[in-house]
Parts: structure tokens; C-alpha cells; sequence
């Protein structure tokens, strides 16, 4: 049975200066199938964003740099547009509950005005919280 699309979107980030901008905390496994940026301003040229595998909450502890994907933007103005990477079965991304994807700049755009929305888009992994070896069961 195709599992619905969901989504994931962060406010908005400044890519003008590097680091991290924004963090995508995980409930339950996921299969990543599209990362991307809606493009908020109009010069955003030279910015190279990467979507970070973070594989225990709030630690950087084994982070894997690009681990889910990378995205450069274009030169040209993209305003209002939403810059996208596809990823199919052979290079899909799964990821545990207690994961995060981190948005991090590592390339800052070449201008001072320059803004995006991180979107994720994935498929939910169904699985039962007690077979999950990230998830806690309360009392």
C-alpha cells in the first residue's frame, strides 16, 4: 500500500552566514524522498545548504555532514520557486525516531538579503513503537 507524502517545513532561514539554521526532530522512522527550499528572496546565488543526518538528538556525536542531502543554489534569481532533490529507492534516506535532520549552511549566499523555507518530504516507516530500539514505551 503507497504511504501518503508528508511534510516537513522549518520557518523561515537566513542564508546569509553559515551554521546551523534549522533542526528537524524525529517522532517516528522515516524515508526521506525530496529535500528542498522555497526561495524567499530574490538574489540567494552561491548558498550551498546541506540537510545533515544527526543521529542522536540534540548531539553532535557521529553527525553525518550531507547525510541526507545537498543542495547549490543557482545564480540566477529563483525567487518564489522551490529548488528541489529528488531521491529514489537507490539512495533513499531512512531514518529512527530520536534522529534529526539538521539545515546547515556551509556556504553562505552572496547576498545580504537572502531567505528560504527547508522542506522535507518522506514517507512514514510503520513499525510499532515497542520494536523501535529509539523508542521508550511510558508507564
Amino acid at each position: 500500500m503507497e504511504q501518503p507524502v508528508q511534510l516537513l517545513l522549518s520557518s523561515q532561514i537566513d542564508l546569509n552566514g553559515t551554521g546551523d539554521k534549522a533542526v528537524f526532530s524525529l517522532p517516528c522512522p522515516i524515508k526521506v524522498i525530496r529535500v528542498g527550499l522555497i526561495i524567499q528572496s530574490a538574489d540567494t546565488g552561491g548558498a550551498t545548504i546541506k540537510f545533515d543526518k544527526r543521529v542522536k538528538a540534540g548531539s553532535d556525536t557521529n553527525r553525518v555532514s550531507g547525510g541526507v542531502s545537498v543542495l547549490t543554489l543557482p545564480a540566477a534569481n529563483e525567487q518564489g520557486k522551490f529548488l528541489c532533490k529528488s531521491q529514489d529507492d537507490s539512495n533513499a534516506v531512512e531514518l529512527d525516531c530520536g534522529n534529526e535532520i539538521v539545515v546547515n549552511v556551509t556556504a553562505e549566499s552572496v547576498s545580504a538579503n537572502a531567505f528560504a523555507v527547508a522542506v522535507i518530504e518522506y514517507n512514514r516507516i510503520q513499525e510499532l513503537p515497542a520494536n523501535l530500539s529509539n523508542a521508550l514505551i511510558s508507564a
